[in-house]
């Protein structure tokens, strides 16, 4: 009986199971070749290095979103996991999520296709390790459960109160979801109000819970605290320059396009938040067919956007959050105005009208053009260009003798510390961070690291050599990242030499490595030129 009812799924699912496939060897082959960077290792440092749950708690209001991601990491760093565990968790959430929306989904083939082979669930949300999987889930269950929201409204509310702890972009969306509900049951016909309570009462505690957790500490650094914009005499460039990167969610394409010719590049970043911009109305046209989920969703995007236009720009990342949550809202609508039974493609424009969506049905592939043009794309680029110069520098400081007891090694920047630490064998080695003038893993978001308190590199190299002379060290090494405001040249008269460059990566994690060859000035001249100064690519 069991063989049968797999016969007759594998018959059923042929198509899907062939998709899931080829996403499972994509996978493989990309997460063989990808380098993590700062922002996957900031979480594993936090959950590693903090001594308890409390202490991670304490730190979420600098990282700016709720922590569902580092409960989920906690078993992992500290029971002794290695780094690449996450990476393999996080790929085993990511195909959860394409499986539901494979095998549950309402989609037609060539549409699951596009998303599933797609830049955004390809790639995005399954190679780079980032709470945004578990966002993407949590909605795909709701979706998925939205037809027993009535039976069950507890099970409605406990994933939308799971959605908004998984990071600040999907609470937004969380809280558009849960005014559909409310919407449905407080005000439409047949009115459950001992519903509407128990799903809105969890979903209230969640999001109360997702909110303790963010709220801003005392010493947040300033440029997370502003907003950006309010003035009316103040120039939009910077606004406008946000509003359409944010587009880019929609139709991902200038994210992969390291690989073609400058100016064809040119014109597609140009061109694509136009595209973009189709994609959503497009989508809205879609959603049209059910009134309350439009609804929530124009106004949890507006909400994202006025976040990413006014507050913080994001990046690929945030912004894939609005493609997400538009495939759940088709999804849920798809499931409530099915398609008419046996009705063929060519439907006539009378009886397509008499069907009451058929029309705007066909325009449902459109919406996910740009996020499969950009999939072969990134699959190209991750297989071929290094994303992070993290895992060369630590293999290099561990050849190099450097990771011991009586050798400094002070990283500047502080975040870009977070690529290269994990990595490491010895779990209890600490950098130098001087805005901090402390030894550390993960950085802290305070006024010390604050743009606006940015220091030049030999302001860097005098706070590394005093460290250096108040203890017992045999090596001392600086870290220095490129975008600092001075070329990669001897600092300090001479007392450093730099020794090596770390450079060519997609994002923007280039070092310079500097060692201090004397404590005293030594006034010479370099016998050659280092370089030019450096400037660092768009960092994904």
């Amino acid at each position: 009986m069991l063989t049968q009812r797999l016969d007759a799924f594998a018959r059923r699912n042929a198509a899907n199971i062939i998709i899931l496939v080829a996403w499972c060897a994509l996978t493989a082959v990309m997460l063989a070749n990808h380098e993590p960077w700062r922002d996957e290792g900031q979480a594993w440092l936090i959950v590693r290095d903090s001594p308890d749950l409390a202490s991670i708690v304490s730190l979420l209001g600098y990282e700016g979103s709720p922590g569902l991601w580092h409960l989920l990491l906690y078993p992992l760093a500290h029971g002794g996991a290695p780094y690449w565990t996450m990476a393999a968790l996080h790929s085993l959430l990511a195909l959860c999520a394409v499986a539901l929306l494979l095998f549950r989904s309402p989609l037609w083939t060539i549409e699951k296709a596009f998303i599933v082979l797609g830049y955004t669930l390809l790639y995005r949300y399954n190679v780079v390790a980032r709470s945004y999987v578990l966002s993407c889930i949590l909605l795909f269950m709701v979706a998925a459960t939205y037809g027993s929201r009535r039976d069950r409204p507890w099970l409605h509310g406990l994933l939308l109160a799971l959605l908004a702890n998984t990071n600040l972009h999907a609470a937004i969306i969380a809280v558009g979801l849960a005014g559909a509900y409310a919407w449905e049951t407080l005000l439409g016909p047949g009115r459950n109000l001992a519903a509407a309570g128990a799903a809105l009462g969890i979903f209230g505690l969640g999001l109360g819970l997702a909110v303790y957790q963010v709220l801003p500490p005392p010493d947040l650094m300033r440029s997370l605290v502003r907003w950006r914009g309010l003035s009316l005499a103040a120039d939009r460039t910077e606004e406008v320059r946000a509003l359409t990167t944010a587009l880019h969610g929609y139709f991902p394409a200038p994210e992969a396009l390291t690989l073609v010719p400058t100016a064809l590049s040119r014109f597609v970043w140009g061109w694509s938040h136009l595209a973009g911009l189709a994609e959503l109305a497009l989508g809205l046209v879609v959603l049209s067919r059910v009134p309350r989920v439009l609804w929530a969703y124009v106004g949890s995007a507006a909400a994202l956007l006025v976040l990413f236009v006014f507050k913080y720009t994001g990046g690929p990342w945030h912004h894939g959050m609005l493609l997400v949550s538009l495939i759940a809202c088709a999804w849920i609508v798809l499931d409530e105005v099915p398609d008419p039974p046996g009705q063929p493609a060519g439907l006539s424009l009378r009886r397509a009208r008499n069907a009451g969506h058929f029309t705007t049905r066909r325009l449902v592939p459109l919406v996910f053009v740009g996020c499969a043009i950009a999939g072969p794309m990134v699959f190209i680029k991750e297989t071929t260009r290094e994303y992070s110069t993290g895992p060369r520098v630590a293999k290099w400081l561990e050849a190099g003798g450097w990771v011991a007891d009586r050798s400094l090694v002070a990283v500047y920047p502080a975040p870009m510390g977070a690529a290269i630490l994990p990595l490491l064998h010895d779990r209890d080695f600490r950098f130098y961070y001087p805005e901090y003038d402390a030894f550390g893993s993960y950085a802290i978001w305070n006024a010390a690291i604050d743009p606006s308190n940015e220091l030049t590199r030999h302001e860097v190299a005098e706070r590394v050599l005093e460290r250096a002379e108040s203890g017992s060290y045999d090596r001392v090494l600086l870290l220095c990242h490129h975008r600092t405001a001075d070329p990669p040249v001897e600092l300090s008269d001479g007392r450093y030499r730099l020794i090596r460059i770390f450079d060519g990566s997609v994002v923007d994690e280039w070092y310079d490595a500097y060692e201090l060859v004397s404590r005293a000035p030594v006034l010479t001249v370099p016998d050659e030129d280092v370089g030019p100064t450096w400037t660092a690519p768009y960092g994904r």
